[in-house]
């Protein structure tokens, strides 16, 4: 209740072939429907890239998006599993502080933000 303005999302799913991972998909998806260049333009990319977390090495790709308060984050991190082993799939975590859809301004700073995802991040293990 008191971060109104802060979605995170968990998904899980076992995969068949590898599509290169998140960044070059959301790059192709992006560059496929003609949004690229308005996203790019309209966001700051924080940090882009490779990432390990606990062991599971991923991609993280976080922006910093503009809003008429404070400005929110956009922050994505993915394990693209391993294919055809159900025991090991690919999952990611979304986590965003603001959306302009939804609100004017994010409930929390960039910082406060960005540490709370950190948290989450850190959070993740095998059960």
């Amino acid at each position: 209740p008191n971060y109104p303005s802060v979605d995170i999302e968990f998904q899980t799913e076992a995969i068949w072939r590898n599509d290169g991972g998140m960044i070059t998909r959301t790059t192709k998806n992006l560059k496929d429907s003609g949004r690229l260049a308005t996203f790019l333009s309209h966001v700051k990319t924080i940090k882009k890239g490779k990432r390990e977390v606990n062991g599971f090495v991923g991609e993280e790709w976080i922006n910093e998006a503009p809003m008429k308060g404070k400005n929110g984050i956009d922050a994505i991190w993915e394990y693209s599993g391993v294919v055809n082993q159900s025991l090991s799939p690919a999952f990611f975590i979304s986590f965003i502080s603001g959306n302009d859809l939804k609100t004017q301004s994010t409930s929390i700073s960039t910082a406060e933000a960005l540490t709370l995802y950190e948290t989450i991040l850190k959070s993740i293990s095998v059960f």
